[in-house]
């Protein structure tokens, strides 16, 4: 069954956030020079778009699935935080550029933050209101 309220509640800024993020990002990383494109670009590129993916899906899991999906977007985002800072300090992304960026990423590690505690509190507070479920619907058994 959809999980409606908590979407629109939830996800959608930080959805809305990793996007302007993937957008600014990406066409930087598009002007990087060559020797930069072809390796720490790419990698950059899948943090992003992975992140993305996976972020855009995650409303329609149920809760115990959604609190694992969101530790992945966490490991996407330290991820990508430890890529900015090697593109910094190879030269890759100027000072400015690398600080906007790294503003973004913390903040989107706030919101993902802020989702992971509150699903944990309602896994603490009601920890079997939202069953597994198979593909056929059924609960676990």
């Amino acid at each position: 069954m959809s999980q409606g309220p908590e979407r629109s509640d939830r996800s959608a800024p930080l959805l809305v956030g990793w996007e302007r993020l993937t957008t600014s990002l990406m066409a930087d990383v598009r002007r990087l020079p060559a020797s930069f494109r072809h390796n720490l670009a790419q990698y950059i590129n899948r943090e992003l778009l992975d992140g993305l993916v996976l972020l855009s899906g995650l409303s329609y899991l149920p809760s115990p699935q959604r609190l694992s999906a969101l530790e992945r977007l966490d490991r996407h985002l330290a991820t990508l935080k430890v890529l900015l800072r090697q593109a910094h300090m190879q030269g890759a992304l100027s000072h400015g550029q690398y600080d906007v960026y790294v503003q973004q990423t913390f903040e989107l590690g706030r919101m993902l933050g802020g989702w992971q505690k509150h699903l944990q509190a309602q896994r603490k507070t009601n920890p079997h209101a939202h069953p597994i479920q198979d593909s056929a619907g059924r609960g676990e058994r």
